[in-house]
Order: C-alpha cells, then sequence, then structure tokens
C-alpha cells in the first residue's frame, strides 16, 4: 500500500511506489529515498544540513539517501536548466 499526497488530499492505492516510478520515469519525477518519489515541480530547495534533505513548496522535508544526494543535484541541475 502506498500513500499518495497531494497539495488537493491524500490517498492510499494499492501499487507499489516501484510501479509509480516506472510509469513516471520520463517525467519530472525523482526518488529520493524508498520511501519518497517527488514531483520536481515542487522542490523549494536542498538543504545539506543533518545529512541532507528536500524542502517542498508545502514545507514538507523529504529525507535524500546518502547514495542519491549527487544524483539528485545532478538531476536538478539538468531540469532546472
Amino acid at each position: 500500500m502506498t500513500k499518495f499526497s497531494s497539495l488537493m488530499r491524500k490517498i492510499l492505492v494499492s501499487k507499489h511506489l516501484k510501479e509509480f516510478q516506472e510509469i513516471l520515469n520520463d517525467r519530472n519525477f525523482f526518488r529520493p529515498h524508498n520511501s519518497h518519489l517527488i514531483n520536481l515541480d515542487f522542490v523549494k530547495k536542498y538543504i545539506r544540513y543533518d545529512g541532507g534533505y528536500i524542502e517542498m513548496t508545502d514545507g514538507s522535508k523529504i529525507p535524500i539517501a546518502r547514495n542519491r544526494k549527487d544524483l539528485f543535484l545532478a538531476h536538478m541541475a539538468r531540469y532546472t536548466g
């Protein structure tokens, strides 16, 4: 079961996060952590403090895995371009 959050509402779906990652692979989504798949349109900033995390426009803070930090920064550089 996966919890899906948006600015409008939260819903539960019966797909695994990996399935959404595969569906959204060619779009502007990134998986910074095993528990999160984010839309890059809603990234406010990257915080290096405390191991690093991503602050979203709604104020939520998303952890970023150490082994995905460099990939995230490269992805954001290409995305914001």
